[in-house]
């Protein structure tokens, strides 16, 4: 009988299928394993990674291909990936000693320092003699390393380290040891000596350029400095950190040329939008919005890249006041256009530009659409991260931050939004993680350096937030709000050599706001060492250096004020009465003579100048807040409210007269009414810590149902490591409310010693106490309550102060 073709090649498809199907698991597994070896032979890594995975699908405990695989993930640099591969080998074929090895120094390499322990212990119970074991341990011990360690200790182990580099010449991490020491002990040349080596070994590896930055840095290698960020930047040509690095430290040097310079040849090389649109927004810094329009004429805007162009040239109109014409090109080029990457990009522009000019819900749609599209949209997500954190959202805008980080990780923006989040949920080691990562992700930019800084002074972590500057500085040596944080921060510490160096540095810059940061800076030392003096001259020279006609200027102002602090009214009636003759309508020389006039006991002379100010101008802010203020030393508050009731009608929306008002009327029995403008201000911002407190504060005073207490503690929740004593008092109280009665105690405490005179604050620390059944430090409270308010008074708070020591007593 004949057959057909196609009939024998079903039958030979069927016998493959057949016996196929006859294979164990371990067989497939194999056969899966050698066809990754050939892939791996020919080159084909992506393919035989496939293979690898469906090895260990089938037979996890492959040996062989678990271990062949964590060598490929780790040579691509997976070095988690690699790192589950050889933990698994690790635990299970625990006598395995590169399986221990491996996993050990990948926990090293990632900073897993902790998870490293039972892999070294187990590598020195199979071979404690062999090198890589030996190096390992030399490694851990060294991380291990206290802040009180004696220098003999960690040059022994770095000598140690350098010896055995003689027989493990590629062990990167060895060197790295050799390399910290050597900057600990102030051997620049021998710390650069070795980051040449270890680079020779490890060309791709990072962290050792950058290390070698800093070493430059301490050096004052300027050349040194610009030479190694370029090469960062040619040697990682698709890293933008590393090219942002570069750019960044051309800026700190003045050199925008230079800067421009790289980034148009970055834009040229790689023709990429996104390279392009940072060309443009540079332009638009540094040279304004004429030049970034230009560089938008000579750019091809074929294709998908033109709505985003135009969308970028919109944003560039829209803020130089052309506004309705940004609007109208933005909408028509958006107009029916498909969805796609750049018209997401495009309306996220629109996005922008109406939530700018205040149409928040025409802002809100765009951006719901564009996260209709692409729920993974990065800047739709931080937009819409930042009215959820507006809104007391947290956890909606903590989700909606980690979705984006899951797209961008190094996002420095995402990162920053994290650490709002959780500070505005109370949670301060989540934002200081955050911040961290942020400052990590921005290659040591100024503006993180200083976020994290702040933070971790306060945290008290001083030591770690001078670091944190001056490591900064190295790459940017002459950004002058680093120097400010950092002479600062010497000041506050009584440091007063280094804070001087500070001074003299800002003093040799060339920008005029460099010289007045260092004469500030100068001038806080001086009055810090009570050089008091010295410091009326130095204040004396800068307001004498003022052009004519540059009326009252800070330096004149502060003199003034000075004059006045010490009782020397002639010198600043004199001093004043300059400023009137150089600028007879500055604002800020009226109310500097408004001020002498009442110290020295004119106070009609003094609002006779601020009615006459106010007359000519109603919308002089501070020429009402000085006349209110004025009403209420004379013992006036009627007059003080009619005041504020006429700056209200001339600025019925500014934030400090509105706050003036809510406090009068607190303070004036009608808690509703403050109640009321504070929720006002509050939805217009949110972030207002003073406001956030005010409006907590009166909810939890003046309600008691849950779901107020509940709104009172959400906003409050940002105030839990204040240590401003109202804030501590409010959060106290609110805790208390919901029966977090330790909490409460371990805030009321430092707010009842900081307010020693509030009896309100007393009170809410009695009450904690009283829950927690300290009643004998509660009733010792309760009678500071009545001492205070007088023990006749009428208030609610001085008869529930008397019933709570009522029932104490009768229980002795």
């Amino acid at each position: 009988m004949r057959f057909k073709a196609g009939i024998l090649i079903l039958i030979a498809v069927l016998s493959v299928n057949v016996l196929a199907g006859c294979e164990s698991s371990e067989q497939k597994a194999e056969r899966h394993f050698q066809s990754a070896l050939v892939l791996l032979e020919s080159g084909d890594e992506k393919r035989a990674i496939l293979e690898f995975r469906n090895v260990l699908r089938l037979n996890p405990r492959h040996h062989k291909a678990r271990a062949a695989y964590g060598a490929l993930l780790r040579r691509r640099g997976d070095l988690s990936g690699a790192l589950a591969q050889y933990v698994y080998m690790a635990e299970q074929f625990p006598d395995d000693l590169s399986a221990q090895q491996n996993a050990a120094e990948l926990d090293a390499l990632t900073g897993k320092w902790k998870e490293m322990a039972p892999f070294l212990s187990a590598a020195e119970r199979l071979a404690p003699n062999d090198p890589a074991t030996r190096a390992l341990r030399l490694i851990y011990r060294y991380q291990m390393l206290g802040p009180g360690t004696k220098p003999d200790i960690r040059r022994d182990i770095a000598a140690r380290a350098s010896a055995l580099l003689e027989q493990l010449p590629d062990d990167i991490l060895l060197y790295k040891v050799v390399i910290d020491s050597a900057i600990r002990d102030g051997r620049p040349k021998a710390a650069l000596a070795a980051l040449d080596r270890a680079i020779a070994r490890a060309p791709d590896d990072k962290t050792l350029y950058m290390a070698r930055l800093s070493v430059l840095a301490d050096l004052g290698d300027t050349a040194g400095i610009e030479r190694q960020l370029a090469e960062l930047a040619d040697r990682f040509p698709d890293d933008r950190d590393a090219r942002n690095a570069l750019v960044q430290w051309y800026v700190s040097q003045g050199r925008q040329d230079d800067a421009e310079r790289v980034l148009r040849a970055t834009a040229r090389r790689t023709g990429a939008l996104d390279d392009r649109l940072r060309l443009v927004r540079f332009l638009a810094d540094t040279l304004g919005t004429d030049a970034a329009l230009n560089a938008l004429d000579g750019m091809d805007s074929q294709g998908s890249d033109a709505i985003v162009l135009t969308g970028l040239r919109a944003g560039l109109l829209y803020e130089k006041g052309r506004r309705d014409e940004a609007r109208a090109a933005l909408r028509a080029a958006l107009d029916g256009a498909p969805p796609s990457d750049a018209e997401r990009k495009a309306r996220m522009i629109l996005a922008e530009i109406l939530d700018d000019s205040g149409d928040e819900p025409g802002a809100r749609a765009a951006v719901a659409q564009v996260l209709s599209e692409d729920e993974g949209n990065v800047d739709a997500l931080k937009m819409q991260a930042r009215w959820q954190i507006q809104d007391d959202r947290i956890a909606d805008a903590v989700a909606s931050l980690r979705t984006a980080l899951n797209r961008a990780p190094r996002d420095v923006e995402v990162l920053t939004l994290l650490a709002r989040a959780h500070e505005r949920a109370g949670n301060r080691d989540l934002a200081g993680e955050m911040l961290a990562l942020a400052l990590d992700a921005s290659n040591n930019a100024p503006a993180q350096a200083v976020a994290y800084a702040d933070e971790l002074i306060r945290q008290d972590r001083t030591a770690q937030a001078e670091g944190v500057l001056k490591d900064s500085l190295r790459l940017h040596p002459d950004n002058e709000p680093l120097l400010e944080r950092l002479g600062a921060l010497y000041v506050a510490a009584l440091d007063w050599p280094r804070a001087r160096q500070v001074q003299e540095k800002l003093a040799s810059l060339p920008a005029p706001t460099a010289r007045a940061r260092a004469a500030a800076l100068k001038l806080q030392i001086l009055r810090g060492q009570g050089r008091h003096d010295e410091a009326m001259s130095l204040l004396h020279d800068l307001a004498s250096s003022q052009p004519q006609g540059a009326g009252a200027s800070d330096a004149r102002v502060a003199l003034v004020r000075s004059y006045i602090e010490r009782g020397e009214l002639d010198k600043a009636r004199q001093e004043v009465a300059r400023l009137r003759a150089d600028a007879p309508d500055d604002g800020r020389a009226i109310l500097l003579e408004a001020a002498v006039d009442v110290a020295a006991g004119r106070p009609e002379a003094a609002e006779r100048a601020l009615r006459d100010t106010l007359g000519r101008d109603p919308a002089q802010l501070q020429a009402w807040v000085a006349l209110y203020r004025l009403k209420l030393l004379d013992g006036a508050p009627d007059s003080a409210s009619r005041v504020l009731a006429s700056a209200l009608e001339a600025l019925p929306d500014n934030r400090v007269l509105l706050w003036m008002r809510a406090g009068e009327l607190e303070h004036g029995a009608d808690p509703q009414g403050a109640i009321a403008i504070y929720e006002r201000l509050y939805a217009e911002d949110s972030s207002d810590p003073i406001i956030a407190n005010n409006l907590a504060s009166l909810l939890s005073s003046t309600h008691t149902d849950a779901r107020t207490i509940e709104r009172a503690a959400t906003i409050a929740r940002r105030l839990r490591y204040s240590r401003e004593p109202a804030f501590q008092d409010t959060y106290g109280w609110i805790a208390l409310l919901q029966g977090n009665i330790d909490e409460a105690i371990r805030t009321l405490e430092p707010a009842a010693a900081g307010l020693p005179d509030d009896p309100g604050t007393q009170y809410h620390l009695a009450r904690a106490y009283l829950a927690k059944g300290r009643k004998s430090e509660a009733l010792e409270r309760f009678r500071k309550v009545l001492s205070l308010v007088g023990p006749d008074a009428k208030s609610d708070l001085a008869s529930a102060a008397r019933d709570a020591i009522s029932r104490l007593d009768r229980k002795d």
